[in-house]
């Protein structure tokens, strides 16, 4: 691990807020099919810099919620 960063370590922070990766997997239980609009709601009143990236399954079997989401 300490190699890795080493490595990696003259990249700069690219941004200066805090960011949140939501990454739910695809299933009928999932957090895109339970809830996401309202966590969705809750983050973008933060300064967070929030990456919501669906499970590729879930693109395949719920396509017509990528216009909703904005997902190319």
């Amino acid at each position: 691990m300490d190699a890795i960063f080493q490595k990696n370590q003259h990249y700069q922070k690219q941004f200066n807020k805090t960011t949140v990766l939501v990454a739910p997997t695809w299933s009928m239980a999932s957090l895109f099919e339970n809830g996401i609009d309202e966590l969705s709601d809750v983050l973008e009143k933060t300064d967070w810099r929030i990456i919501i990236r669906p499970h590729p399954e879930f693109l395949k079997r719920r396509s017509s919620l990528r216009k909703h989401w904005k997902i190319a």
